[in-house]
């Protein structure tokens, strides 16, 4: 979905980013319509989603393959251990550099009596 007119995260972000006021979810919504800068933003974190669920695949594989068949739940454990480290790198990474980025752009959409700062 990352070339389409609404991305992956644009769709599972909103009510998050709108925090149940109909007015950030509007200027949310213009943002994704106007701001081209936004939509890079919400195609990057796209992305970045997709890549972690191709490498926490891989890390799956690789880890359970390491390892003797005898061990099947210790390899099976440790490949969730580095896919939740995947995960937690990406959520970190969305919090320090996309979140801030794509508010800016929603504020700047919002009336000024309504924006919320962080």
């Amino acid at each position: 979905t990352v070339w389409t007119a609404r991305p992956f995260i644009m769709q599972v972000s909103k009510p998050m980013a709108a925090g149940g006021d109909p007015v950030r979810a509007e200027a949310f919504e213009r943002a994704g319509r106007e701001s081209a800068r936004f939509r890079r933003a919400e195609q990057a974190m796209t992305i970045g989603f997709s890549m972690v669920l191709l490498g926490e695949s891989a890390l799956r594989v690789i880890t359970v393959w390491s390892h003797p068949a005898s061990s099947v739940i210790a390899s099976s454990l440790w490949s969730q251990v580095l896919g939740i480290g995947l995960f937690v790198v990406y959520f970190i990474i969305l919090r320090i550099v996309f979140i801030p980025r794509v508010s800016r752009e929603v504020d700047a959409l919002m009336p000024a009596k309504h924006v919320i700062s962080e």
